[in-house]
């Protein structure tokens, strides 16, 4: 999710795809379910893009067993540097206005990154907080994520590593993709699917100015 639009979500104008890993065409196997509430992280900070996460609650469960839908299993585990992960997504191949997402989606290959490296001057300037992690490549790089991919996972070993909350440059050099480490946060996110509460649509916590 993008973190400057936080503000705007209403659980009405979202809709959760699954069994279907391309916009068009439309698979058979697609089933949709309409989102009823929207946990944001309570201390969530726009500024500095920490405990960038938001659950998203459906009106409907999908199904249990299903031959083309598998719930994602987070990772519990600190994993070292140069550890080979995958970025899915369907963000544009270009920095531009007139950029469109990808009907198809796509694999970036994104090995994690020494936390000293990203925060280097020259790189995220000590934006890279310690719940967050850092992947992808340091040098110039075509295949890498992209506009449209804010909130999109970040899988290591089969397992949901991180969310991506920053770094979309679409391949210029020093700007690898920052996710916030789901590790950190299992707690929490395990802790919004038994809420009975249901924020307003558009709440976000109080923002430092």
């Amino acid at each position: 999710m993008n973190p400057t639009s936080f503000v705007m979500i209403n659980p009405f104008w979202l809709r959760i795809v699954a069994g279907d890993i391309n916009v068009v065409p439309v698979s058979v196997r697609r089933l949709v379910r309409d989102v009823s509430r929207v946990y944001v992280h309570p201390n969530y900070n726009r500024l500095t893009d920490s405990n960038n996460l938001a659950v998203l609650r459906v009106s409907e469960p999908f199904p249990e067993f299903h031959n083309t839908i598998e719930p994602a299993l987070l990772n519990v585990n600190m994993l070292p540097d140069n550890t080979q992960c995958q970025f899915a997504g369907w963000g544009a191949t270009t920095d531009t206005v007139t950029a469109v997402v990808r009907p198809q989606q796509f694999l970036v290959t994104a090995p994690i990154l020494a936390t000293a490296s990203c925060n280097a001057p020259a790189v995220h300037n000590n934006r890279v907080q310690q719940t967050m992690i850092c992947a992808g490549a340091l040098a110039a790089n075509a295949n890498t994520v992209c506009r449209g991919n804010l909130g999109g996972g970040l899988y290591c070993n089969g397992r949901l590593t991180g969310v991506l909350s920053f770094g979309l440059t679409c391949g210029l050099a020093n700007r690898p993709g920052v996710y916030m480490d789901v590790r950190q946060f299992t707690n929490w996110i395990e802790a919004q699917f038994t809420r009975t509460d249901n924020p307003p649509p558009g709440w976000v916590p109080p923002q430092p100015l």
